[in-house]
């Protein structure tokens, strides 16, 4: 044989080649290998007996076969040989002689090093020794001779790394006690570092310590460290996880600016996750637990004293298991993530917030952080797009789909909490049970959006055609089969189309771990994502072929990182046909998340790893001057595992605005200005006076005056309004452009106009002639909680446009208005 482990002649007697013949009719002689015999304490090694040269017409049907020499004779050996360079000791299955340093007890066996150490950083000093339970006359500096034998532990996952461990044979011998411990390794900025960037990126097959981080920390398993101001990268949940620092910082890349641990993509594949060469996935975390007591509770960005340990590996993950309980140096300091973004005028923001299985049996409390979180961290947005909203009777398994009470029970909280009113989207096109997540719970994508904000396009609310119905539930090759259906609606904002597609990809569940025995690890449900994937995005280029300026957003959680391959499917830069990726294609969405700075893309932590699961991409029609802010508000207040995406999109023409108060109040437009303009009086009986330009005119509560000027203005009318107000829009004519919007479950109950009455009772439209003045409007307003009407006169003064202050004010006051009007200009 060759190589590490292979057999020498010297270990073999007898002839090492020979003739093996047949008779007729045999077809298999035995071949006898003598070996040996010694009693040198040594490794298994190995050989191999090769066939050739068959003659006589025979044939040879497997030519090598590999044998083993097995040792049977007691090895003595160093801790440090037992580990070797690797991740597997080559003497696993044997039994040894070995000694050295008892470090620490644990509730199944303890850990052992050796005393002096081998001086080589590429090979461990310790390691621990399983006993099933706690040890019994061992103590801590206690230096021992045993027999045990050597076991690369997996436990029943064998897709994670193994153990390397000892299982004694017999009673350790105590040679002496209360011994110093060996020094343990410092890890940090003043000791050694670990790698910052690869976890691996050679599939194990290259032993690295300096470069890849599972080969670091696998250097140091079993020994004694101290991890350096160990920095918290997440919130502790049992044990915590960190980064090693000092007074200046942490020892790590990639660091947000709230401390957090974001990752990167590199070398990967369809399939598996993309750590490879070129990555960043964190391999200077450091998870921390505890032999002894518990690890405090802290939020990331607290900083701990030195914590000193031992490294094991366990649940997928190397660990310091610290021998004393960790202490904190620094709480977390309190966090305030204000969003930057913000609306009105031509400013739309759009939201995506993955809400964790709400249902109505959730504590209110929760709800009303939720209901903060909307109305006031993300500035209200006018499309808040829902994942994980679960039907009305939560987790109990029934016939029930529907989400209106669990819906209904946000929007109240948002209203409660921040006076803000949405109407909210339930998705009626899941099937019961067929949709993923919770059982019973029938999670599904819903939206929420400000009908003051915003018009709901009647009959625009659609699923998906691939993504729903019997195939969806029932077809296994659906793509969407077992998951979330895309919820589709159409919304008018500053008088252009924006389509939103809400989305809830298939989860990462079954997914290997970062630190496992695969790598690159498993990324589950990956092929599931990306056919989903190629479903929206063919449903966009449908889209974009009927109108290729059309505005479209796709927003929600995607469950996968923006460098996978799903995102690429999903953007248009890569295909997905037949089971196959391939690059290249036609990008007709760019993926958002890019424009945010590379340590700043996450948007839940899981392991340590900040990672963006929640994305909003968007075609060409709405990218210019688009900005997003991933808005970090569940760390301190939880109410979610994710945090919210908020988007900021320009559409269509840029408005000035013009506020009022809870007064009454003037509002005026400069003569001759040409660009648009957007008045909302707020309460209280304002005058509300446009000029040249398309205004957009919104009295508010009160009863209010409007007049909108030149060129073609639109009225908005909503619920903020009050039993028996009364409005009055001065020169309203359709013929010149002039509309009216109802928005906010606002209805035509009847018209009058000359000696014409028209019922026309849950009406959202103004007559089909459109030619409509002197008119009287009753509206109705119903949202559930109120029934009211007030009336809107339409009145047409075009004529009159060259009226002086005095004039329109003698106009006004003929209607009855009673106020101070504060403008002096000629109307326009």
């Amino acid at each position: 044989g060759s190589g590490a482990g292979a057999a020498s002649p010297g270990d073999l007697s007898g002839a090492l080649s020979g003739t093996v013949s047949f008779a007729a009719g045999q077809t298999r002689a035995t071949v006898t290998i003598q070996v040996v015999a010694d009693t040198l304490a040594e490794a298994d090694e190995r050989f191999t007996v090769s066939l050739a040269k068959a003659t006589g017409g025979a044939t040879i049907g497997r030519e090598t076969a590999t044998g083993a020499i097995i040792n049977d004779d007691l090895l003595a050996l160093r801790v440090y040989e037992i580990q070797g360079e690797g991740h597997r000791s080559a003497y696993d299955g044997q039994t040894v002689a070995t000694g050295g340093i008892v470090t620490a007890l644990a509730s199944n066996g303890y850990y052992l090093q050796d005393a002096t150490g081998d001086g080589n950083a590429r090979t461990s000093d310790g390691v621990f020794l399983f006993t099933g339970s706690a040890p019994s006359g061992l103590s801590v500096g206690d230096a021992i001779r045993l027999v045990a034998r050597i076991d690369e532990f997996t436990g029943s996952d064998a897709t994670l790394l193994s153990l390397t461990e000892l299982v004694p044979v017999g009673t350790p011998t105590i040679v002496s006690s209360g011994n110093a411990l060996p020094a343990a390794v410092l890890i940090g900025p003043d000791g050694v570092r670990p790698p910052t960037e690869i976890l691996d990126d050679d599939r194990l097959s290259d032993y690295d310590p300096a470069n890849d981080g599972l080969d670091f920390f696998e250097s140091l398993e079993g020994m004694r460290v101290t991890v350096q101001s160990p920095h918290s990268v997440a919130k502790t949940d049992g044990s915590v996880w960190t980064v090693a620092g000092d007074a200046d910082g942490v020892a790590a890349t990639n660091v947000s600016a709230a401390g957090y641990l974001v990752i990167d993509g590199g070398e990967g594949g369809l399939g598996v996750v993309n750590s490879g060469a070129g990555s960043d996935f964190n391999p200077e975390r450091i998870l921390i637990g505890t032999l002894t007591g518990t690890v405090p509770t802290v939020q990331a960005g607290a900083v701990f004293d030195d914590v000193t340990g031992v490294v094991s590996y366990r649940s997928g993950n190397f660990t310091v298991l610290a021998t004393t309980t960790p202490t904190v140096a620094t709480s977390a300091p309190a966090t305030a993530d204000p969003t930057t973004l913000s609306g009105g005028g031509n400013q739309m923001l759009v939201a995506t917030y993955n809400v964790l299985n709400l249902d109505p049996n959730d504590d209110p409390t929760r709800f009303a952080r939720l209901g903060r979180d909307i109305g006031n961290a993300l500035n209200a947005p006018d499309v808040v797009v829902l994942q994980e909203v679960q039907d009305n009777d939560g987790a109990t398994n029934s016939s029930v789909t529907s989400a209106s009470v669990t819906l209904q029970k946000l929007v109240d909280a948002i209203f409660a909490e921040t006076g803000v009113r949405y109407t909210y989207i339930d998705n009626s096109f899941i099937a019961d049970d067929a949709n993923g997540g919770e059982p019973g719970g029938n999670i599904r994508v819903a939206m929420l959006y400000r009908a003051d904000h915003v018009q709901l396009i009647e009959g625009s609310v659609r699923p998906i055609p691939a993504a729903t119905g019997a195939a969806q539930a029932t077809d296994p090759t659906n793509a969407f089969f077992a998951a979330r259906p895309p919820l589709v609606a159409d919304f008018l904002f500053n008088g252009e189309q924006v389509t939103v597609i809400g989305n809830h990809f298939t989860s990462k569940g079954g997914s290997g771990s970062l630190a496992g025995a695969i790598q690159p690890s498993i990324a589950g449900g990956e092929v599931d994502r990306v056919a989903q994937a190629a479903v929206v995005n063919e449903y966009v280029d449908t889209l974009l072929a009927t109108n290729p300026a059309a505005r479209i957003v796709v927003a929600g959680d995607l469950n996968d990182f923006q460098f996978e391959e799903p995102l690429q499917v999903l953007t248009g830069n890569a295909t997905f046909a037949g089971g196959t990726i391939a690059a290249g294609g036609t990008a007709v969405l760019e993926n958002l998340t890019y424009r945010l700075a590379q340590n700043e893309r996450y948007s839940y932590v899981f392991d340590g790893n900040a990672q963006q699961l929640d994305h909003v991409l968007v075609s060409a029609g709405l990218q210019a001057g688009a900005l997003i802010d991933v808005v970090h508000i569940n760390r301190d207040e939880f109410a979610s595992d994710h945090d919210p995406v908020l988007v900021q999109l320009s559409v269509g023409q840029l408005r000035s605005v013009v506020g009022g108060t809870a007064g009454a109040d003037t509002l005026v437009a400069p003569s001759g200005n040409g660009t648009d303009r957007v008045f909302d009086a707020g309460a209280g009986n304002d005058v509300i006076l446009g000029s040249t330009g398309n205004d957009l005119l919104i009295g508010g509560a009160g009863s209010d005056y409007l007049f909108g000027g030149a060129q073609a203005d639109t009225f908005r009318f909503t619920s903020v309004a009050a039993a028996g107000d009364r409005d009055y829009v001065l020169d309203f004519n359709a013929g010149l452009g002039d509309r009216i919007e109802l928005f906010d479950n606002v209805t035509i109950r009847a018209a009058t106009y000359g000696n014409v009455s028209e019922q026309v009772l849950g009406d959202r439209s103004l007559f089909n002639d459109g030619k409509v003045f002197d008119a009287v409007l009753t509206l109705r307003v119903e949202d559930g909680t109120r029934s009211f009407d007030y009336q809107v006169t339409l009145l047409d003064v075009v004529k009159n446009r060259g009226w002086s202050a005095d004039q329109f004010e003698d106009y006004l006051r003929g209607l009855g208005f009673d106020g101070q009007l504060s403008y002096s200009e000629t109307l326009v």
